[in-house]
């Protein structure tokens, strides 16, 4: 299918340059084109806006895009000469502060082993440093290096009773995701008074019943956990600070989405897996647009479904191949391992820490091809 084989060859767009010079937003413009699945026209526009900002935001988003259109030496270019940088005025240690943006925004775009190699030599010269700590044990994890993970964990002392309640739900998420299931059940059991952090507790809490395939107990708990955050997070953008919160509020959304599917409840299924999409994390809103393509296939929409799929493709290059791969099965009606291996191998390598979710997307999405198609009028 020629979309899926879209070039991801960039052509520099003199538009970019007079939107700046105007006045206009590209950024926002850039992102609209990017979602679409036309990150092709939007890279010009995103690296125009950092060429005439020079913000640490906006050469973050032109980063991201270079590593999602194959690009990944151009966006090392980027990350180097941020990491460099020292600002007019700083607090406390700088280059960590500035190391661990660069590896959360990496992260981010689905790229836990490059977010790895940027932590690992920083947190070696401060071991203290328990933000970097916890970053690289989240790379590692999400780069399915567990062992490396583990290790990194066991090297740092538990928190005590007042420390951050945001560190001690991150142990806990990070032990839990290792293996260690008693060290993540105490620091959870330890009081939160607030009501997002009452949320993350929850969510984090569901993830070993889901790994059980309890899928009733499961929705149940992401269904509370949902009601305990502010109707402010559903919305598309929020305040930086509130972004972290927002993120678990979608990767919350699409479990439950994946859940409801499996208790037969489509509908809400849709519905959670389109909350879902909207996240700004590329491992939760590929999978929710994965998920919202089965939905269009079970309900007999093939030409909705290859349409989001190719615009998943045209949004990260990682896609084009799998997609492609995929195609005969999608035109045929008939699913196989063979068809969706692939798709589920390039869901995986955006984070491993969501492997079981990962599966199930990936089976749901086999499941569907084979669906009847509804003939619209």
């Amino acid at each position: 299918m020629t979309r899926f084989r879209r070039s991801m060859i960039v052509m520099l767009l003199s538009a970019a340059a007079t939107a700046v010079a105007d006045g206009s937003p590209p950024t926002y413009l850039a992102a609209a084109l990017d979602r679409d699945g036309r990150l092709a026209e939007a890279l010009p526009l995103y690296r125009a806006r950092a060429d005439a900002t020079l913000t640490s935001a906006d050469r973050l988003r032109y980063a991201g895009a270079l590593l999602r259109a194959g690009e990944p030496d151009a966006a090392q270019t980027v990350y180097a000469t941020l990491l460099a940088e020292r600002g007019s005025v700083e607090h406390g240690d700088g280059e960590a502060l500035r190391v661990a943006t660069v590896a959360s925004s990496i992260l981010v775009q689905g790229f836990p082993a490059l977010a790895a190699d940027v932590l690992a030599p920083a947190l070696a010269t401060r071991p203290g440093n328990r933000t970097l700590a916890l970053l690289l044990v989240r790379a590692r994890i999400g780069a399915g290096d567990q062992a490396t993970a583990r290790a990194v964990l066991a090297s740092l002392p538990r928190p005590a009773l007042t420390a951050v309640p945001g560190e001690r739900l991150e142990l806990a998420r990070a032990a839990l995701l290792t293996g260690d299931g008693p060290s993540a059940r105490r620091l959870l059991d330890i009081p939160i008074d607030e009501s997002i952090g009452q949320m993350f507790r929850a969510s984090i809490l569901a993830e070993a019943d889901l790994r059980a395939g309890a899928w009733k107990t499961t929705e149940r708990t992401l269904a509370s956990a949902a009601r305990l955050a502010p109707a402010s997070l559903a919305e598309g953008k929020v305040d930086r600070a509130w972004r972290n919160a927002q993120r678990e509020l979608r990767a919350l959304q699409l479990r439950r989405a994946v859940c409801l599917w499996r208790l037969g409840r489509r509908d809400a299924a849709a519905d959670q897996a389109a909350r879902a999409a909207d996240a700004d994390e590329e491992s939760v809103r590929s999978s929710a647009i994965v998920l919202r393509a089965a939905v269009d296939l079970a309900d007999g929409r093939r030409d909705v479904a290859m349409l989001r799929l190719a615009a998943l493709a045209g949004h990260d290059v990682r896609f084009a191949a799998p997609l492609t791969r995929l195609e005969p099965a999608l035109v045929a009606g008939v699913g196989s391992s063979d068809a969706v291996e692939p798709l589920a191998a390039a869901l995986a390598a955006e984070d491993r820490a969501a492997d079981t979710i990962t599966t199930e997307v990936v089976a749901i999405l086999a499941e569907s091809i084979g669906a009847p198609v509804v003939a619209h009028p």
